[in-house]
């Protein structure tokens, strides 16, 4: 249906169907989309499908507990981790969150940045190391605080492709201005095993406090 130039009104004219039929209902078919909201592929295309999110696991501890995701099966673009963590070390303001895949103690390259409002405030490095640093979580020196993090790990089930991830993150250290803290990192797992297994624990503690919680997606 071709497109009609809009009619000019003259005061008192009787509207009637067939006007605004022709002038507003049949101009609006004529340039609108196909599809409201539609998103395009990098070629302008419409994709076949738009992915979302399957909830693959869902835990809230109850009690103090380790962190051992297992059996994850394969299919799956990509894995998203959502963790809520804190630490049982008494001694602790603050601890790393470690991560690992499959059990396997070594092969792990990674990196990590910490900043507040104004600077950066650590980095850290680790090469061919036993496990990977994903963020910080505060401990019982910080009443009632946790870290939350997200954790995306891409082509975790390809036989033929080096394991990565992306964290990013926030965490409540203290009182002070500089408390508030934003943790980022990212790292390689050197080995080309699909992931079944992801293990979650501190430096220096394998139980994280009650209330703790870690939520595992498959985004297809």
């Amino acid at each position: 249906m071709a497109y009609t130039a809009p009619r000019t009104w003259t005061t008192g004219e009787l509207v009637t169907a067939a006007i605004m039929n022709t002038h507003v209902r049949d101009n609006f078919t004529a340039v609108a989309p196909t599809v409201l909201g539609q998103v395009l592929g990098g070629d302008g295309s419409a994709p076949a499908a738009v992915g979302g999110m399957t909830l693959i696991t869902a835990c809230r501890l109850t009690t103090t507990a380790s962190i051992n995701i297992s059996s994850i099966a394969s299919g799956y673009k990509a894995l998203c981790l959502e963790i809520f963590l804190r630490s049982t070390v008494a001694a602790a303001t603050t601890e790393l969150i470690l991560m690992r895949f499959n059990a396997a103690a070594s092969n792990y390259y990674w990196v990590r940045s910490q900043r507040n409002h104004n600077s950066v405030y650590g980095t850290a490095e680790g090469i061919d190391d036993a496990t990977m640093q994903v963020g910080t979580m505060p401990g019982p020196g910080i009443a009632s605080a946790y870290g939350l993090y997200t954790i995306k790990i891409p082509y975790y089930d390809s036989p033929s492709t080096l394991k990565s991830f992306f964290s990013t993150g926030h965490l409540l250290s203290g009182s002070a201005s500089t408390a508030p803290k934003i943790d980022d990192a990212g790292g390689t797992w050197r080995a080309a095993s699909a992931i079944t297994q992801i293990e979650l624990f501190g430096t220096t503690c394998n139980a994280f406090a009650a209330s703790s919680q870690v939520l595992l997606y498959g985004l297809t």
